[in-house]
């Protein structure tokens, strides 16, 4: 099932419960303010392969023996958002994709063990970093992920 949902405080621009969804492109984008999400994953498996995503809270949420993919897309969290702009809840590996936050703590939530980045850039210094790989500063305010 994938639909636009939202009860209380929280909102999502695409809605996936416990099944498979990939994703290639589109613009995905909530404004509404509070805790909204442009993907609200929960159990199955997540593969980004694209597109541009915008929300105002958590980008991707992975929840619930999830496993999610993020091959490519930009993820950008609304100025004005108040928790994190990716959160896993599961397994999430980061291979490729442009990730902007615009807080002093982007990731809004301590380091995560179960998010690993293999690729990307982004405009912090991000933490996470698989073995074997490093990241670099690229001189202007953002850092890229590459194999050592």
């Amino acid at each position: 099932r994938y639909s636009t949902r939202g009860s209380g405080s929280g909102f999502a621009g695409i809605y996936n419960e416990g099944t498979s969804l990939i994703i290639y492109s589109g613009d995905i984008q909530t404004t509404r303010a509070g805790y909204s999400h442009a993907i609200y994953h929960n159990g199955g498996v997540l593969e980004v392969n694209g597109g541009t995503f915008m929300g105002n809270g958590n980008e991707v949420i992975n929840a619930n023996s999830s496993v999610a993919t993020i091959n490519a897309g930009t993820f950008t969290k609304d100025p004005n958002g108040k928790t994190s702009y990716l959160l896993a809840g599961s397994k999430m590996t980061i291979l490729g994709g442009t990730f902007n936050a615009h807080t002093s703590n982007p990731a809004g939530h301590p380091v995560r063990p179960d998010v690993i980045v293999k690729g990307g850039t982004f405009n912090y210094e991000h933490t996470n970093i698989a073995d074997g790989y490093k990241i670099v500063y690229n001189g202007n305010d953002t850092w890229t992920v590459v194999a050592e």
